[in-house]
């Protein structure tokens, strides 16, 4: 991401973009629809969150991640990661690469543990569902820590 917090390549695909003029109709703007991007340019279709999912899993087995590591390396990769959220987040940078990379090491680790994310979402959200307590210092603290 740039300063601007657009991605790199956005900037490019605008500039490849504003050579194109735009038609009208009867002084009426039209939609300029591209069936595929200009000089080449190409990025993958949007993908929903399983199809994002099966993917990483899938770059996992094929790069021997699964049976290839174990819970303590990727748990040990994980904390790497998160302290580059935490580095982002100091600055003032753009989380989503890291929250993404976290993320990737969580599946693999869920992947090897025969578990599925909406597994771990749903038994996380039955801890926390009725759970009370209060903030503290900008931190939920449960009752029964209080």
């Amino acid at each position: 991401m740039t300063e601007d917090n657009s991605h790199p390549d956005q900037k490019a695909r605008l500039e490849q973009l504003n050579k194109y003029s735009l038609e009208t109709v009867h002084g009426v703007k039209q939609d300029v629809v591209f069936s595929s991007y200009p000089e080449g340019i190409t990025v993958d279709e949007s993908l929903s969150t399983n199809e994002y999912v099966n993917k990483i899993i899938a770059w996992h087995h094929d790069r021997n991640l699964i049976e290839g590591s174990s819970d303590k390396d990727q748990f040990c990769k994980l904390i790497q990661e998160a302290g580059e959220l935490s580095d982002s987040i100091c600055k003032g940078k753009d989380v989503s690469d890291d929250i993404g990379d976290m993320m990737v090491v969580l599946l693999n680790i869920a992947e090897r543990n025969k578990l599925s994310i909406k597994d771990c979402l749903a038994k996380a959200w039955d801890d926390i569902k009725d759970r009370k307590g209060r903030m503290i210092d900008g931190i939920f603290v449960k009752e029964s820590d209080l």
